[in-house]
């Protein structure tokens, strides 16, 4: 929770700081190139990243050492091939476009896609760690020494170069500091892999793999679509500008996710090797105390966010004060989803990916049909709306889903009732 804090923390003054130098219309470009290089991380990790901290987690738990090594060799050529393909696949589909595309809009993008291999990469050694039980080593990484090292770059060009400073530059200092990062974390994951895992030899089980890996990877397919789809669509129907403005309104939201995002983590790798024991009354009480914690903190910072969202908005600059009514329209949805949000880990680590990949892509699809309507109409304020609404409603049957599959009650308020 610490780790999440301090980056959170970081990635706010990022976002500031690059606002404030880009101005709207620049950091909207920039906005909308990272978003699409999150949307298209997730063909190239193809859900592999939940399935290696699932089964490592298992794995580690009855000591099958060659299963783990032959996992992590499978995971990761499979990354490799499917991230660089799809590099390829966007410049190209991009080249076809060029000219329907603002040039700032156009060379960040390009720029974005490299990111793909390296995200990619960083997911699975973070999947790995996690699985591993190594949650404050997997995550450290991209959530400490990434920011730091991007501040760093982008202060100094910025104090040498400030008329170079763009988002081409700035997606540019992203990518290397993505690269170094990246160095770190393999060197770490060497460090923690026990000697069992490095000298023995590796057994795979393809077949069955594939059959995990696959529903994971249209779940978290859908849920990172309700993540950017608002954002891509939005730089669609109305440009840039409006992109950035809700980039900012989204990361205000997020402050009421983060005890969520935390928690998920930390959850994951307990659920799965709880219930590979089928110790489901243990289950239950580790499940309670982590969604009584995240319904507290959603309600108790969404409150705070609604009321200071004003000046929360102008740390960013007075043109970002226009993002209000969407900032409020998302805590609203974000404080639902913390009243339920630990539901998608347990049914994914408990083997029920493929019910819960059903309720993630009926979210994604309604979400991409709302601001299909919401947007033209709404603009950032319909975006906001179709989110929320999403998000909600998909959040509402998965609660429905866990309960009625595995008896496991996830919302905090009917355990308090008894």
């Amino acid at each position: 929770m610490a780790l999440k804090i301090i980056s959170l923390g970081l990635g706010f003054f990022i976002n500031v700081i690059l606002a404030r130098l880009l101005g709207v219309k620049d950091f909207g470009a920039y906005a909308l190139s990272l978003s699409w290089a999150g949307l298209l991380g997730v063909p190239a990790v193809m859900g592999l990243d939940a399935f290696l901290i699932r089964k490592i987690s298992i794995y580690h738990t009855q000591r099958e050492w060659s299963l783990i090594r032959g996992a992590l060799i499978w995971a990761n050529k499979i990354s490799w091939v499917s991230s660089f393909s799809l590099v390829g696949l966007a410049i190209l589909g991009i080249l076809i476009s060029r000219n329907q595309m603002e040039p700032a809009v156009f060379e960040t993008f390009c720029i974005a896609m490299f990111l793909i291999p390296l995200t990619t990469s960083a997911r699975i050694r973070q999947a790995i760690l996690q699985g591993l039980n190594k949650i404050i080593l997997g995550q450290m990484p991209e959530q400490i020494i990434f920011p730091i090292l991007f501040i760093a770059l982008s202060s100094s060009i910025w104090l040498f170069s400030a008329e170079s400073f763009s988002p081409q530059t700035v997606m540019c200092l992203r990518l290397s500091a993505m690269g170094i990062t990246l160095v770190f974390g393999v060197f770490l994951l060497r460090k923690v892999l026990a000697e069992n895992v490095k000298s023995v030899t590796p057994e795979f089980k393809i077949t069955e793999w594939f059959k995990i890996a696959i529903p994971m990877f249209w779940m978290s397919g859908a849920n990172v679509i309700n993540s950017y789809c608002d954002s891509i669509m939005l730089g669609a129907f109305r440009g840039s500008a409006e992109v950035g403005l809700y980039t900012v309104a989204t990361s205000g939201a997020f402050l009421v996710s983060l005890i969520l995002a935390g928690v998920n983590i930390s959850l994951s790798p307990i659920v799965a090797a709880l219930y590979s024991k089928n110790n489901m009354k243990k289950l239950q009480e580790v499940v309670d105390k982590s969604a009584r914690w995240v319904f507290l903190s959603g309600w108790v910072v969404g409150i705070l966010v609604m009321i200071f969202g004003y000046w929360f908005l102008l740390v960013f600059g007075i043109e970002f004060i226009q993002a209000k009514s969407a900032l409020n329209i998302l805590v609203i949805g974000n404080i639902f989803m913390s009243c339920m949000g630990t539901v998608a880990v347990v049914l994914l680590m408990t083997g029920k990916e493929r019910i819960a990949m059903k309720g993630f892509g009926a979210g994604a699809a309604l979400n991409i049909v709302l601001n299909a309507l919401f947007i033209p109409q709404w603009g950032m304020e319909g975006a906001a709306l179709a989110t929320a609404t999403s998000i909600t409603v998909c959040y509402m049957f998965l609660t429905w889903v866990a309960y009625r599959e595995l008896k496991i009650q996830t919302l905090p308020f009917l355990r308090f009732s008894k």
